[in-house]
């Protein structure tokens, strides 16, 4: 890594290589940011993103592959989403999102957390929707970058999803 990408914030794109995250990645890379790819599949990275970008393997349903990814990061950018494979979608959207807070925690170095997704439009009963709808109603928008508020909500939706 060179000193000029050191000197940058890292922005940690997870779900790097799905089809929201590509195009995050590309719009950072366009800027001339310092990325890390958090992905599942390191050989579609090596053919999706650009050689600058550090590529490290992880997923959102195995909390200790995140630990390492978020080291450092101070932007997190979760584009995670279900490909149709044995997760379901309470897995990536639920558990999976309950792992990234708790690896923003752990990290310490997070400045700015934020969740894109096009699950509003693909898969509207899924568990994503039901977070986003929650947290629209009843949480004022300075508390949503508190990963302790964040867990709570998680909490609240694990007791009535």
């Amino acid at each position: 890594m060179s000193a000029a990408a050191e000197a940058k914030p890292l922005h940690l794109v997870v779900g790097a290589t799905g089809g929201c995250g590509v195009h995050v990645v590309q719009l950072l890379h366009e800027r001339g940011a310092h990325i890390r790819a958090a992905v599942r599949n390191t050989t579609r990275a090596a053919a999706l993103l650009p050689k600058s970008v550090d590529v490290v393997q992880a997923s959102v349903i195995d909390a200790p592959s995140l630990i390492p990814a978020f080291e450092g990061a101070e932007y997190v950018l979760v584009a995670t989403g279900r490909r149709g494979g044995g997760e379901s979608s309470k897995d990536v959207d639920f558990t999976g999102m309950k792992n990234v807070l708790n690896a923003v925690q752990a990290a310490g170095a997070c400045r700015r957390l934020v969740l894109i997704t096009s699950g509003l439009v693909t898969r509207p009963g899924a568990p994503v929707n039901l977070l986003l709808n929650w947290i629209a109603d009843h949480v004022s928008p300075h508390h949503l970058s508190e990963p302790a508020h964040a867990l709570r909500v998680l909490k609240y939706l694990e007791c009535h999803c």
